[in-house]
């Protein structure tokens, strides 16, 4: 199990915010054009438990208007692209550049596919933690980041941290505004408002609480203003 680590010299920090994907989609439905865009629906692999134990989670495949790709019906492709958000039915949008998809003969069963893998940079909205059971799991942190990238659209996405998952030290206490980076697994979408749900198994932050209080203990004196 990894460990959730704070570095704040970490090259990715320099980067804009994005929400990446990367998985296996079997096509349903042919291509339609709206709005100068490609665009059908697939299903995306995940455990189930988060989900009620849905294994899976419809989704909006997107791409740009200026060539299409012709996707088979029925063919299942490899893709990897953005998450851009989510429409009126609460699907995540699935957004990937012409010539960033392949098709497989591999895993074309859903039963036989890994979740959709989900890796972003993202700035924190909130960290909640949580006891589940003192005595047998650690504690599990549920924490919200939103992602702002070459568009104006804001895109938020939860992620799942301590239990099973990425280990958090008791000791890191990030607060709003922070950064973090992370690798993990689709897990479905929060059913009220459609955020993609993240099991997280890799990440780092920029900052974090103890950060300030050990630069406060080392300044013998009160924090600078450079964090109002």
């Amino acid at each position: 199990m990894n460990t959730l680590v704070v570095d704040s010299q970490l090259s990715i920090f320099n980067n804009r915010n994005y929400a990446r994907f990367c998985g296996k989609f079997t096509i349903y439905s042919a291509l339609s054009l709206r709005h100068d865009t490609y665009s059908t629906f697939s299903e995306a692999v995940n455990s189930g438990a988060q989900s009620n134990g849905k294994p899976r989670r419809h989704v909006s495949l997107r791409t740009q208007a200026e060539s299409c790709p012709g996707l088979a019906i029925g063919s299942t492709h490899e893709i990897f692209g953005d998450i851009i958000g989510s429409n009126a039915y609460l699907m995540p949008i699935l957004k990937w550049k012409v010539g960033d998809e392949r098709v497989t003969r591999i895993d074309t069963r859903l039963a036989d596919r890994p979740p959709v893998r989900i890796s972003g940079l993202g700035t924190l909205v909130t960290w909640q933690r949580f006891e589940p059971n003192a005595e047998e799991k650690p504690d599990l942190i549920q924490a919200v980041v939103v992602h702002k990238g070459a568009t104006s659209v804001l895109v938020y996405i939860r992620l799942l941290l301590g239990w099973n998952y990425c280990h958090v030290d008791k000791s890191i206490n990030p607060f709003e505004g922070c950064r973090i980076a992370y690798v993990g697994s689709f897990q479905g979408c929060d059913n009220n408002d459609g955020c993609p749900i993240v099991e997280v198994s890799k990440a780092t932050l920029n900052f974090s609480g103890e950060m300030l209080e050990h630069d406060k203990e080392d300044s013998g004196g009160e924090l600078s203003g450079d964090f109002d």
